[in-house]
């Protein structure tokens, strides 16, 4: 029986085990879905054990969606440009990164009146989540800003520099300013963070 991990920290409030596993029986997969909670050190020697084999894929969750970028093999269109997995394939010893965290974002706003017309919008954080709010709201047409907030305004002027877009831009958490789609895309409020 091969396996499926959930590899992130704070993690044990998950309910993946539970869903995946239930799904895995109830169609009769051969997969069994675990958690596994690492320390940063622990993620890129346990991604090259988890290619070696009995292990068909990973989810991969905060704040590890960066960090194992290093370790694939090949990503996806999606992954690349968002810089950020949260998916991982395991195929004959090799690893496929991918993000299905901004179709899971556009599919939030499916039916929102809000963007249909002309907007602007606030992202908070710049995690892998974060990218992936950014990589959709940039393809939508009635974007007109799209803000960036960051404890750092150094770390969110230089994501946005990356972006190339001139409706985009950086600032400090501090400077937060209204706007008329707000999303948070940090780890506040999660187990285990303040």
């Amino acid at each position: 029986m091969e396996k499926v991990v959930l590899i992130g920290r704070n993690i044990e409030h998950s309910l993946s085990p539970a869903i995946h596993n239930y799904l895995f029986d109830k169609y009769n997969l051969p997969l069994q879905y675990e958690l596994l909670e690492l320390t940063r050190e622990e993620v890129i020697p346990t991604l090259r054990t988890l290619k070696r084999g009995g292990y068909r894929g990973a989810n991969i969750t905060s704040p590890y969606k960066q960090t194992v970028l290093i370790e694939l093999d090949s990503l996806s269109e999606e992954a690349e440009t968002i810089g950020a997995v949260n998916t991982i394939v395991f195929d004959h010893g090799r690893g496929t990164g991918h993000n299905t965290d901004s179709n899971g974002f556009a599919w939030s706003l499916r039916g929102e009146s809000l963007i249909e017309g002309t907007y602007d919008a606030a992202v908070l954080g710049t995690g892998g989540a974060a990218m992936a709010a950014v990589f959709h709201l940039l393809r939508s047409p009635g974007l007109t800003t799209l803000t960036l907030y960051s404890r750092d305004r150094e770390r969110a002027e230089t994501v946005v520099r990356g972006w190339n877009d001139t409706r985009l831009r950086g600032r400090a958490l501090d400077a937060f300013e209204p706007a008329d789609l707000v999303i948070h895309a940090t780890p506040v409020g999660m187990p285990g963070t303040p």
